[in-house]
């Protein structure tokens, strides 16, 4: 997994977004549109970000973990140093952190501020204790489309963002343009897309964008791009976890988001996701894949 997916993956910071109101319309600016990122050193921004996720093969598989999980997370980040090539460093400032995961190993789970967390062990709560994931240094650099490309100290909560959506299709939800935009304009982006519960190799994805109309979220002028994509895989020969060798004889996998661009700030004002898998093997065994989850993170201090 490369640095710039994993920055989003974990925090995965980046699978859903939560809004109000309907969004109104915004007048649309004259000519191409171009989102790029304002970073400056001391700027804050404060996110909200809550994901859900439920996958497994049925029946239950030994050596195969059955997961689900829910996640919310209130943090700030605060930056740090800006970069020549335009990228900055930010701390991330965890304020609340609240999650809860079950498999077929046991519960884990945590409710965390920056002083002091509870765990959860099985059936078991402990703490409070001021030994909180909250406390450590945590730091992402996001690049100048928004991508994440470094994180250190990420492994102090990256447990407790699993399970998650899958962090290739947010990753390039969450990235802004690579090139000017018009409303109404289209077009492709690629990813890998692992199959949840194995270690095959990935399989190629395209998903569709589109530019929607600029519209008003929250009092600010943002460009609304929506990404979507669908495959559908037949007599597919896949490697479960625990190494036993399946067919795979039908499976769809579908995602769907959008994200919110602020046509000033260039910065990434909210986001949503969903995606789902099903699908059945026939061999050697008969046994379904099932995989819901769902993604959403909102910046709660637009202005």
């Amino acid at each position: 997994m490369n640095t710039r997916v994993a920055g989003w993956a974990v925090l995965t910071l980046i699978m859903v977004l939560v809004g109000g109101s309907l969004p109104a319309q915004a007048d649309a600016p004259a000519g191409p549109i171009t989102i790029r990122p304002q970073y400056k050193e001391g700027m804050a921004l404060a996110y909200h970000w809550k994901m859900a996720a439920k996958t497994g093969w049925l029946p239950a598989q030994q050596g195969v973990d059955f997961v689900a999980g829910e996640t919310d997370f209130v943090f700030t980040l605060a930056g740090k140093t800006l970069r020549d090539d335009g990228s900055m460093t930010f701390r991330v400032l965890g304020d609340t952190l609240h999650a809860k995961g079950e498999s077929n190993k046991g519960r884990i789970g945590v409710e965390a501020t920056a002083k002091q967390a509870r765990l959860l062990l099985n059936n078991s709560w402990f703490g409070p204790s001021n030994n909180t994931p909250l406390a450590h240094e945590i730091t992402i650099t996001l690049g100048s489309r928004f991508e994440g490309k470094l994180g250190t100290g990420l492994e102090h909560i990256a447990p407790y963002f699993l399970p998650s959506i899958d962090h290739t299709f947010w990753s390039r939800l969450t990235e802004a343009p690579e090139a000017a935009l018009t409303v109404g304009q289209a077009g492709e982006k690629s990813f890998e897309w692992p199959l949840p519960g194995t270690s095959s190799k990935p399989v190629d994805v395209k998903a569709a964008w589109k530019v929607e109309a600029p519209r008003l979220y929250r009092g600010q002028r943002v460009l609304p791009i929506r990404l979507a994509a669908k495959l559908e895989l037949d007599n597919t020969p896949a490697v479960l976890a625990n190494g036993d060798k399946i067919n795979l004889k039908h499976a769809v996998y579908e995602a769907e988001g959008v994200a919110y661009w602020h046509l000033e700030k260039g910065i990434l004002c909210y986001a949503e996701a969903q995606e789902k898998c099903a699908g059945f093997a026939a061999a050697p065994d008969q046994r379904k894949i099932a995989h819901l989850a769902t993604s959403t993170l909102e910046l709660i201090n637009p202005r």
